[in-house]
């Protein structure tokens, strides 16, 4: 059995290639256990044998199912039961080799201990951790850590019960349960394995129902299969019509054969670890863990191993006014602006430096410039001229404990490169403070747009760094683009006039516009997007409207949530994507679980562009497709979906300036889906804010109860300043201005234990007393010695938050005010 492929021979390397690389998840069915023993070496029931047994066991009728049995029972008694048959198994030996493959997670409707048993095995590659489909919603940050979802529950989570039938799983749900619409999500566009499942299974349709239609040659990475000791003409028809390939075989038998034509595995660190040998990065390794931390968040700039497209398709040029990506970069697509050559330049000039020094250069300017492009250019100039480079390639929050490890351990000086920085404004703060307290030397190249600066600024503020401006193309540059556009067949129906000609029209203007304008026949970037749209079927164009809501947002869609938020069957979804959006969305390597549109200023543009009508639906319909990927574990995490719902349901920076009149209508419509949520309400206080602070007070107290967080406390705190000013000069302000000072204190308190810094507290806290004051007429003015000693201390502390000219107002108008009200 072992020397000969159990798979088919058209996808075996195929198969083989993704669970090397641990690309695939698991589905299992009773049929994974029915080799396998309880404690006393009974086989396991499987199918009717339980329902037989538990009737047997309790002097119960015979012939009734498994859940009218379980409900004659007493809870406990049935509990004791399961924890005897159902614990501390007895695996079968062949079920070792699930725990030599890396998995991304596993799914079981057992609940029994199996897995967990055999993991304990020394020779296991992952971590796991059993879950039911009562536990919280959470993808790890290390691929060593696994995740085993036992979605019928498990005798390892006894109090969470078990789900036997529709009903049961029908009340599971209704506790709006993650996992199920998790794992329905993962099924769909991730390559899995199913099993030993029987067709019994009574949610197995669920999982699969989205896949209908879905062929085998349509899964990206890799095929899905359904594994099962007897195949029929029933289960062939079930694999035909959820795209899955069909084989017979017992699992353990499977999995032994598996294990045998696709060892060796490598190990979780050498599927992250870069090509480049630890002795030729490191000086001093650090620990494994951090290494796969590490280098999951940050591409080691290799020019000789850089990340390639998801397909061995050609990618287009990046002067069609696509987002750049490492192989245009490669291909030399990118028009090189001055300002490359002079950092390059100015990095081997630091490096020259004997001295362990650090330098850290923020470049800024209005969207469309290149500044993305202008940081994977110097990365892969400064790799190509022998600097150890890293680019930040994640879009979660930075892990900077484990990223100080490991630029600590650097052989050489890294040259450290952060793409739209403000998105992880306190962690670069954090991590680049303490390199330099490390004495570890590094050069850091960050870059965000000038009207999202003060994001990154404020939290760097007390580092010294270098500001550049990265403006519009000069007249050389200028003739370079069209130079390139010319020679790539990319100047349309303006080919025919001369390149001084058109360089003379595109000079001082920003890159993107330019080569927009360069490449259509429209006038200005609004009329190409709208002659884009109007060519869309209705359906199609609902799909790019909410990839450019998520990407007008900074992020990449999960496929799965487009799925979800369009309505549309995969298939259909799938066609849209290839064909009818080909060239105008683009899949994201290396799995092809994420895309966007080819660039987020026409994802800006579009989505207002589209009717009001159907940006709001756009708006409710993704709003709700993430909701079960965010609770709060994962906005600690800061995972890509939980970011995206922050800045999607932000009502000052994207709800109220989309939607208008109808962003209450919008929190009302998703209200089912997010009022869990502190955020959720946190939102509804800033919307309240200047129309009803009463009402908002409600919302931002409701929000504390629900997460006593810095963020909900600063908005608790922002109300209650705002209502302190509707009030002020009587016993009701004073009251409204101690309860925000006492808000604003609880944050200091939390973000002081979390050794975090955040600005933003501070700047209410200060701002908030001096508003309060200048609304009192002078002549009334009072201020107690304890405000006067809050807002001193918050000062003396605000250089490690400010800018010095930010402070240096802040403390003026404060000296203006304690000089003009009298002390009581």
């Amino acid at each position: 059995m072992s020397g000969t492929s159990i798979l088919p021979a058209a996808i075996k390397n195929q198969v083989i290639s993704a669970i090397r690389r641990g690309r695939y998840a698991l589905l299992l069915g009773a049929g994974f256990s029915a080799s396998s023993a309880s404690k006393d070496g009974r086989p396991l029931p499987i199918g009717n044998a339980l329902a037989n047994e538990i009737a047997t066991a309790f002097s119960l009728p015979t012939g009734y199912p498994l859940t009218a049995l379980a409900s004659s029972i007493p809870e406990s008694d049935l509990n004791r039961h399961f924890q005897e048959r159902f614990r501390h198994c007895i695996p079968d030996n062949k079920l070792k080799h699930v725990a030599h493959i890396i998995w991304r997670t596993i799914y079981s409707f057992n609940i029994d201990d199996i897995l967990s048993i055999v993991y304990k095995d020394p020779s296991a590659q992952q971590t796991p951790q059993a879950l039911t489909f009562r536990h919280a919603f959470i993808e790890h940050s290390d691929i060593k850590d696994l995740n085993i979802v036992h979605l019928h529950g498990s005798v390892e989570h006894p109090d969470h019960g078990y789900v036997f039938s529709t009903q049961t799983y029908g009340q599971a749900a209704a506790l709006d349960s993650s996992w199920f619409k998790i794992a329905a999500d993962q099924l769909l566009n991730t390559p899995f394995i199913i099993v030993g499942c029987s067709l019994n299974e009574i949610d197995l349709e669920y999982y699969l129902a989205r896949r209908t239609g879905l062929l085998v040659g349509d899964q990206q990475v890799a095929p899905s299969l359904f594994v099962t000791d007897r195949m029929d003409p029933v289960k062939a028809a079930l694999c035909t019509r959820f795209g899955l390939v069909p084989i017979e075989s017992y699992a353990g038998d499977f999995f032994e054969n598996l294990y045998h034509i696709a060892a060796p595995f490598p190990s979780p660190l050498e599927l992250i670890l870069p090509a480049a040998t630890s002795s030729e990065v490191f000086k001093s390794k650090p620990t494994e863990t951090d290494q796969r931390l590490f280098f999951r968040q940050w591409l080691y700039v290799n020019p000789a191993e850089l990340p390639k497209p998801l397909h061995d398709t050609m990618e287009p040029h990046l002067l069609t006014g696509t987002e750049p990506n490492w192989t245009q970069l490669l291909r030399g697509d990118d028009v090189i602006r001055s300002k490359v050559t002079s950092i390059v330049d100015e990095i081997s000039a630091w490096a020259q430096n004997s001295d362990p020094t650090s330098e850290i250069q923020l470049i800024s300017s209005v969207p469309g410039e290149g500044k993305t492009s202008l940081a994977m250019r110097v990365g892969l100039e400064a790799a190509r001229s022998g600097f150890p480079v890293f680019f930040y390639n994640a879009i979660e929050r930075i892990l900077t404990h484990t990223a100080t490890e490991v630029f600590s351990s650097i052989r050489g000086k890294p040259v450290i490169i952060i793409d739209r920085a403000g998105e992880h404004g306190n962690q670069i703060g954090e991590l680049l403070t303490t390199l330099q307290e490390r004495k570890v030397p590094f050069f850091a190249l960050l870059t965000e747009r000038t009207t999202r600066l003060k994001k990154i600024s404020d939290t760097i503020s007390t580092l010294k760094i270098t500001d550049h401006s990265l403006n519009k193309l000069n007249k050389g540059e200028a003739t370079t683009l069209v130079r390139k556009m010319r020679d790539e067949g990319l100047l349309s129906l303006k080919a025919r006039q001369p390149d001084n000609v058109l360089a003379k029209i595109i000079t001082d203007k920003d890159l993107f516009t330019s080569v927009i304008l360069l490449n259509s026949s429209a006038p200005h970037l609004n009329e190409f997007i709208k002659q884009e749209l109007n060519e869309l079927p209705v359906d199609t164009k609902r799909v790019y409207s909410l990839l450019s809501l998520a990407h007008s947002c900074g992020y990449p869609l999960k496929t799965a949530v487009l799925h979800r938020a369009s309505g549309l069957d995969f298939p259909r979804l799938k066609k849209i994507l290839a064909q009818e959006l080909h060239g105008l969305v683009r899949t994201i390597p290396p799995l092809g679980e994420y895309c966007e549109t080819r660039h987020e200023i026409i994802a800006e543009h579009l989505i207002r562009l589209i009717s009001p009508d159907e940006r709001f639906d756009a708006f409710v319909s993704l709003s709700r497709a993430l909701g079960h990927y965010v609770n709060t574990k994962t906005f600690v995490r800061g995972s890509p979906e939980a970011r995206l719902a922050a800045r999607l349901l932000d009502f000052d920076s994207t709800v109220e300036p989309l939607l208008g009149d109808k962003s209450e209508l919008l929190y009302s419509r998703i209200k089912p889906d997010w009022q869990w949520n502190s955020r959720y309400w946190n939102q509804l206080a800033h919307l309240k804010l200047e129309t009803d602070p009463t009402t908002s007070l409600r919302y931002a107290e409701h929000a504390v109860g629900v997460e006593t967080h810095p963020v909900t406390l600063t908005t608790l705190a922002q109300v209650r300043y705002r209502l302190a000013r509707t009030h002020a000069g009587t016993s009701h302000g004073e009251r409204y201005l101690s309860e925000a000072i006492g808000a604003i204190q609880q944050a200091i308190q939390i973000i002081s234990n979390w050794k975090r810094r955040d600005i933003q507290v501070y700047d209410t806290g200060i701002r908030g007393v001096i508003e309060y004051y200048k609304t009192i007429p002078p002549q009334r003015r009072r201020i107690e010695p304890r405000v006067k000693r809050f807002t001193d201390e918050l000062l003396l502390d605000a250089p490690v938050f400010f800018k010095a000219d930010h402070l240096r107002d802040l403390e003026r108008r404060w000296r203006i005010l304690i000089n003009e009200i009298p002390t009581k």
